[in-house]
């Protein structure tokens, strides 16, 4: 209605904006009493004026004073919402990272786990498959051994036999010639009993070792042994103890058949992790290529790869017989 007034009725104008200026203060609407205090200043006396416009003045400083201050406030309020919102999501990327992490671990594990089983049965089917194969080199090594005994008894022993069996029944029979027969036969009886012996392993090795090679010293033959360490020797794995064994065996079985020799030594050389075994007589030694057609040989050669190891020979003719073989022990 003041607003109404204002452009033709003055004074109505006037009573109407007073009655709002105290209607306000009735309702303490500051809003409206600022507005009648604006309306009250344009329409009023100019000496009465400064009353309203003190009161507006101070009015409107106190509700810009409000507003800032809930601008302030609502401010500090979208501050936190949004550190809240921005935990909310760090949170959340750190639930998810976690999460991640978990389900990496859990893979690891089942690859692992994966892993370990696929090791398990290589494994299992390996160990299965080598047993087999032992087993099965076991057999054939049993069964070379009985060949070969059935081939030296069939080849040496039979034939001497019945050579002396047809001496003694057909012809007349020399004593002595006789008792040398049977004394080649035993001599070959013996040979064939040291290369089938059993073998002493472990901590007795050494002496049996030794046992063996002074079995071949008679009145026509010296052995010599050189550093012979049987503390070494008996601290050898028991495949390698069998190797040296009948190596040693085999060259002196040889020697007894073939060379003659009447001295034989044998040295044992222990550079770092390496045993050395030397061979040497005094015997007449045979060519190189007839010897690699034997048995016996062919036996060595193999024993020593078995165990990695090395298998030389020095043959001269009319001067001796020498044999290297060495292993890493």
């Amino acid at each position: 209605l003041s607003e109404y007034y204002k452009s033709f009725d003055t004074k109505a104008a006037l009573n109407y904006a007073l009655k709002r200026y105290h209607l306000s203060k009735v309702t303490n609407s500051s809003t409206s009493r600022l507005e009648a205090l604006m309306q009250l200043i344009e329409l009023e006396e100019k000496d009465k004026v400064k009353i309203y416009y003190r009161e507006f003045l101070r009015l409107n400083d106190s509700l810009n004073k409000t507003s800032q201050k809930a601008k302030n406030q609502f401010a500090k309020i979208r501050y936190h919402s949004s550190e809240n919102k921005k935990n909310a999501l760090t949170f959340k990327a750190k639930a998810t990272e976690k999460a991640l992490l978990a389900e990496k671990e859990k893979n690891k594990r089942n690859i692992v786990l994966v892993v370990f089983v696929l090791a398990s049965i290589l494994t299992f089917f390996f160990v299965y498959i080598k047993l087999q194969k032992t087993k099965k080199e076991k057999v054939l090594a049993v069964y070379k051994t009985e060949k070969r005994i059935s081939e030296k008894i069939h080849d040496e022993l039979s034939n001497d036999v019945f050579s002396l069996m047809n001496t003694v029944q057909f012809t007349k029979v020399n004593l002595e010639e006789v008792l040398d027969g049977l004394e080649m036969i035993y001599n070959q009886t013996r040979d064939i009993s040291h290369e089938n012996s059993s073998i002493e392993e472990g901590e007795d090795f050494g002496l049996g070792l030794k046992q063996m090679l002074w079995g071949f010293i008679d009145e026509n033959c010296n052995v010599i042994i050189n550093d012979l360490k049987l503390d070494v020797l008996n601290k050898l794995d028991s495949t390698k103890q069998i190797v040296i064994y009948r190596v040693l065996q085999e060259l002196m079985v040889n020697m007894r058949k073939h060379s003659n020799a009447t001295l034989v030594v044998i040295s044992f050389k222990y550079i770092d992790s390496i045993l050395k075994v030397n061979y040497a007589d005094n015997g007449i030694a045979c060519d190189l290529k007839m010897l690699k057609n034997k048995n016996g040989l062919r036996n060595m050669e193999s024993r020593i790869t078995s165990i990695k190891g090395e298998l030389n020979f020095d043959v001269k003719p009319n001067k001796g017989f020498k044999a290297t073989f060495q292993f890493k022990r």
